[in-house]
């Protein structure tokens, strides 16, 4: 069986956010370090090269179809062509008898501000979680998953990204204050992508630094999680890889005969349905107060969103910063949660879990 993965935010999407390449002397968009992240499910990669990064961010800032071609040393039949294949995978579309990226672009400039006032968010709701921890240790130890192993122990998986990324994510789409369910994206290889897209010129940290992979397995409704940082200092987090390569293996082998058997031939944790029904639901009410904080924010935040020079061509400009600015915001929360005590980051920086779970979730969420 061929296992569906869903990228949220993936920083899975970092095998492809390698700087743009120097390949064109006396350009400086092409020695501009330009870094992609998305959050839904989809494929912008095998359109977007690193020749065509620098593209985007010169359209960004208004560079025509003229302008693009001397800038890039080519014909301007050569740069519609290069442009076409962004067009034909949603990331442009003709906007004002010009072309335009069709989603959020930030310079450097902008990608320190947000960076820095996210923080601010994230330790917000940090604090909120904080004074809610006995609410938390009390309904995990309703688990027989606790038996085995502490709150502090799981925290990373089960307050990071079920209640911190997947959980209030969803919240959010479900509310439709702050964000809506992700924009469709088709594209030749992936025609039913669903995500939201944003580039950013800056660091890889810049990006969001955590995020969940999801894979489904041959069971319904079960999965196998992935949760944590693929890029550290600067390097590709090849332990992590190596279990994303590790699922595929095992699925594509066929030798397993049940979810838990895969947990433990991936020497991951298993939470029983029972248990994943249960740390669902507290993750959906726990995700609905850090909304509700989050919905307290809104005035301050679009105050700060509207001191940008935002991508206003596109129709999901705030939508897409937003996403952006809130999988910082997380990080700076999990990290906080972390220098408190509350939890432990694995020192792989990720962490596996295999679990039960209906339907879609995350910025996919109906």
């Amino acid at each position: 069986m061929k296992a569906l993965k869903l990228c949220f935010i993936s920083i899975i999407l970092l095998t492809m956010l390698l700087s743009a390449s120097k390949g064109q002397e006396g350009n400086s968009y092409t020695e501009r370090k330009l870094r992609c992240s998305m959050a839904g499910s989809g494929d912008p990669w095998s359109a977007l090269t690193k020749s065509r990064r620098p593209i985007l961010m010169a359209m960004h800032d208004g560079l025509n179809i003229k302008q693009l071609a001397k800038v890039f040393s080519m014909s301007e039949e050569q740069m519609i062509n290069e442009i076409n294949h962004l067009k034909e995978s949603s990331l442009v579309k003709v906007y004002n008898n010009n072309y335009a990226p069709d989603f959020f672009i930030s310079d450097s400039n902008e990608t320190k501000k947000v960076y820095s006032h996210s923080k601010t968010i994230g330790k917000i709701l940090a604090d909120a979680l904080l004074e809610d921890w006995d609410i938390l240790e009390h309904s995990y130890s309703e688990l027989s998953f606790s038996k085995s192993y502490s709150l502090k122990e799981q925290g990373f998986m089960f307050v990071g990204s079920r209640i911190l990324d997947m959980g209030v994510l969803g919240a959010l789409v479900r509310d439709k204050c702050l964000l809506t369910i992700a924009p469709s994206r088709p594209s030749p290889t992936r025609p039913d992508g669903q995500y939201y897209f944003w580039m950013v010129e800056g660091k890889f940290e810049h990006l969001g630094k955590y995020g969940q992979d999801d894979t489904d397995l041959k069971w319904a409704s079960w999965h196998v999680l992935n949760f944590g940082q693929s890029v550290i200092n600067g390097e590709f987090n090849q332990k992590r890889e190596d279990f994303e390569n590790k699922i595929a293996e095992i699925i594509e082998s066929d030798t397993t005969d049940s979810p838990d058997k895969f947990a433990n031939t991936l020497d991951i944790p298993f939470l029983s349905k029972e248990d994943s029904k249960i740390w669902e639901e507290v993750s959906r009410q726990i995700s609905s107060k850090l909304l509700m904080i989050l919905k307290e924010q809104k005035s301050d935040i679009i105050k700060f969103y509207n001191t940008l020079k935002t991508s206003t061509y596109t129709n999901n400009s705030f939508g897409e910063f937003f996403c952006w600015y809130y999988h910082l915001a997380y990080a700076w929360a999990i990290d906080a949660l972390q220098t408190k005590g509350a939890i432990i980051i694995p020192p792989e920086r990720f962490s596996g879990l295999v679990m039960y779970r209906e339907g879609p979730e995350g910025l996919l969420s109906k």
